[in-house]
């Protein structure tokens, strides 16, 4: 059989048999389709906790494309190629930096550690030991 049609076939079982899970059990289907993010069962958590995990995720992804981006940027010796990487490195930042100012909202945790630490000139191990002194 063909590779190519080999993998669409696969795909298309795939997809079928997720959309028959789905609609014969949903909630079962939450449970296992997210099994490998979700540490805790899906269907018992708060919206609120399932936002929380979602944004966390969200700027774990948005750093790693950055990391991967810089990586192929310093990697390229075309100066095209580098300067898009570059462009979409510093897009992914934006897109984290979005994320982490979403958990700081909704989290005082957050809020509390970002207010002390960000955009601070001091050594930061420095902020820290100020801050336990207090």
């Amino acid at each position: 059989m063909d590779t190519l049609l080999f993998i669409c076939t696969i795909t298309q079982e795939i997809l079928y048999d997720d959309a028959r899970r789905r609609e014969n059990n949903l909630e079962e289907y939450k449970t296992v389709a997210t099994s490998s993010e979700w540490h805790e069962n899906y269907a018992e958590m708060s919206e609120e906790a399932l936002n929380f995990s979602r944004a966390v995720k969200s700027v774990q992804e948005e750093l790693e494309a950055v990391d991967w981006y810089n990586q192929r940027a310093q990697a390229t010796r075309d100066e095209q190629l580098r300067r898009i990487l570059e462009h979409n490195r510093d897009e992914e930042i934006e897109h984290a930096m979005m994320g982490l100012e979403y958990l700081r909202r909704i989290n005082p945790v957050f809020d509390k550690h970002m207010r002390t630490y960000l955009f601070t000139e001091d050594d930061i191990v420095e902020v820290e030991k100020k801050t336990e002194d207090d």
